[in-house]
């Protein structure tokens, strides 16, 4: 669909077709899954937990995926910390069961996580593969995933000290921008 910002290459291993724009390839044994609904779940019986601080932008306005089980938010910048996308992963069962509640992962790298095409090395990690196939085990309950994009100043993010070679110390503020600006997003 036009709001799709990620496409999804199919590596020979990966079975399960992930949602996003799908390009089909000989190896990609599943269809893409499509339907879903046409908004990102902000409102409604979708009450934020209570320590969690408000969304203050217009989540509506933001790039969102509709197809399938991956939304994909373009955009979200917090204090001191670039825009990046964000890409959630929903339980299979997330829009036959609007009102359940759903506990929440967050990963760095999203870009990573869950298509090759994206991904820094080429190879995805495999992230929704392996928390469906832990979910159909009955290892875990559906669970909800959410990758957050790393940018150039990804050392720095993530480490909370200063190194002279390496840079860094930026973590307070990534913390900071978790805990206000995705998860009210999420």
């Amino acid at each position: 669909t036009p709001t799709d910002t990620v496409a999804d290459t199919q590596t020979p291993t990966d079975t399960v077709a992930d949602t996003a724009t799908d390009t089909q390839t000989p190896t990609d044994t599943t269809p893409s899954d499509t339907g879903g609904p046409a908004d990102a779940d902000t409102g409604g019986g979708d009450a934020l937990d209570p320590g969690c601080k408000a969304y203050a932008g217009d989540v509506g306005a933001l790039s969102i995926s509709t197809d399938g089980r991956f939304r994909i938010i373009d955009g979200l910048a917090g204090a001191g910390i670039p825009a990046r996308l964000v890409t959630v992963y929903l339980p299979a069962e997330y829009d036959a069961n609007p009102t359940k509640r759903y506990p929440v992962l967050y990963m760095h790298d999203g870009q990573n996580l869950f298509f090759s095409a994206r991904s820094a090395f080429g190879t995805e990690w495999g992230v929704d593969e392996a928390v469906d196939q832990l979910v159909s085990d009955g290892t875990i309950d559906p669970i909800i995933v959410v990758g957050v994009d790393n940018t150039a100043a990804r050392i720095d993010e993530y480490t909370p000290t200063v190194d002279p070679g390496y840079g860094g110390g930026d973590a307070p503020a990534y913390g900071d921008y978790l805990r206000d600006v995705v998860k009210p997003a999420i």
